[in-house]
């Protein structure tokens, strides 16, 4: 698989995984923290990381050592989820860990920095409502 490029508010992100596009896209990076559920919609005007994949950004502050679960939840859509370091490098990613099609990582995080979750439909062109949850312990 290729690499692609995602600017998210003036910093560039290098994502390796799935998507198979070489292409730099602007995306809006929005804010979720440690305890909070979000409701979003993956309905195509996101930013597009390939040929019918979409994705939502959602940045968090955290401290090395932090236990995160995150949750996508949809009724609608097959979710997908990516999570980025501070340093810009594709560190976790999940489709289905979740109750059915919904995607869910757990991960301990060994960098102090804002790291970003990206909420991403798993099937091409797959639109619809979603929740996105951020559980911290430590």
């Amino acid at each position: 698989m290729k690499a692609f490029r995602v600017v998210l508010a003036g910093v560039a992100v290098l994502l390796v995984g799935r998507v198979a596009a070489l292409a730099e896209h602007e995306c809006v990076l929005q804010s979720i923290a440690c305890g909070q559920t979000v409701s979003g919609s993956i309905s195509g005007s996101e930013c597009n990381v390939g040929t019918g994949f979409y994705a939502d950004a959602w940045a968090f502050p955290a401290t090395s050592g932090l236990q995160v679960t995150i949750d996508m939840r949809s009724t609608q859509l097959d979710t997908y989820l990516q999570l980025s370091d501070p340093d810009q490098v594709l560190r976790a990613q999940d489709d289905d860990s979740g109750a059915g099609v919904d995607a869910r990582l757990a991960v301990t995080l060994d960098k102090s920095g804002s790291w970003v979750i990206f909420a991403e439909n798993s099937l091409a062109f797959d639109t619809g409502p979603y929740s996105l949850s951020l559980q911290c312990n430590g």
